[in-house]
C-alpha cells in the first residue's frame, strides 16, 4: 500500500527523504486514511519496532543528534528508551497528524515480565538466575522506563507493545534492603528486594562481570544463596 499523499508531503517537509529510516518505517506501515489514530500509531510502532531490530541499538542516555526525528533522519542509530518512544511519536504527530498522545512512565528500580523481545536485536535481557541465562530469561532490570499514552491505552516502541496496565509489564519492583546489604557487605545498590518474592529467589544481587551486552548484569537468588555472599 502506497504511503498516503498527506503523510508522504509532511515527510518530505521534515527532511525524511525516501532512504531515511522514518520514511522507510512509514513506507513498511501501510497506513491507509480510513486508520483510526489507535490503529495509525499500532502500525507505525510496529514497523518502527521492526526497523529497530535491524538496525538500531539500545543505550543508557541518547545524543542530542537522535532527538527530535534525528533518528528517523539516519542522524543516530542507537538511544534510550525515551527517545525511541519520542522518535516514534514524532512519526504520529508530524508526519500523520495524530493529536493528543502523551508520555507514560516508571520511576522506581523494577524486572520487566521475562520473554520480552527488545528493539535492540543485541540486547537479550540483563538479568538471569542460577538455572537460566540472560538469553533464557529474557528479562530487564531497569531504574527507569518510559513510553507513549493515547486514549487510555499505552504503546511501548521499545518492545513492541500496547497494554492498559503497569503490571502487564512490570514482574515486581525492586526494593532497598538496608539490613541485608550490610550483612553482605554490599552498596544498596548492588542488591534488591523483590517486592512480590518469587518461589525460588527473593532477591537480586548486580554481578561483578556485565551482561554480554555489556550492560550491568543482575542475577536472582534466594535468602539462602545471598547469605553465602557475606
Amino acid at each position: 500500500m502506497a504511503i498516503p499523499v498527506a503523510c508522504r508531503t509532511k515527510l518530505m517537509e521534515n527532511k525524511l527523504d525516501g532512504n531515511s529510516p522514518g520514511w522507510k518505517i512509514v513506507d513498511a506501515a501501510n497506513l491507509a486514511t480510513t486508520d483510526a489514530p489507535a490503529v495509525l500509531l499500532t502500525k507505525l510502532m510496529h514497523a518502527f519496532y521492526d526497523y529497530g531490530r535491524g538496525h538500531w541499538r539500545w543505550t543508557t542516555s541518547s545524543a542530542s543528534s537522535a532527538g527530535a526525528g534525528g533518528l528517523l533522519r539516519g542522524a543516530a542509530a542507537k538511544c534510550a528508551c525515551a527517545t525511541f518512544n519520542d522518535n516514534l511519536k514524532f512519526l504520529a504527530e508530524k508526519i500523520c497528524g495524530v493529536t493528543g498522545i502523551g508520555r507514560g512512565d516508571i520511576n522506581e528500580h523494577f524486572l520487566t515480565v521475562p520473554g520480552g523481545v527488545c528493539i535492540d536485536s543485541g540486547w537479550h535481557g540483563n538479568v538471569r538466575t542460577d538455572k537460566q541465562t540472560f538469553d533464557q530469561l529474557r528479562c530487564f532490570k531497569f531504574s527507569t522506563h518510559y513510553w507513549l499514552t493515547l486514549g487510555g491505552a499505552n504503546y511501548d516502541a521499545c518492545f513492541n507493545k500496547v497494554f492498559h496496565s503497569r503490571a502487564d509489564i512490570i514482574w515486581t519492583t525492586l526494593l532497598i534492603d538496608m539490613a541485608m546489604a550490610k550483612k553482605c557487605r554490599l552498596d544498596t545498590d548492588k542488591v534488591r528486594k523483590l517486592a512480590k518474592p518469587l518461589p525460588a529467589y527473593q532477591y537480586i544481587v548486580q554481578m561483578s562481570m556485565p551482561a554480554p551486552d555489556l550492560w550491568p548484569g543482575w542475577q536472582l537468588v534466594s535468602v539462602e544463596q545471598l547469605k553465602k555472599l557475606k
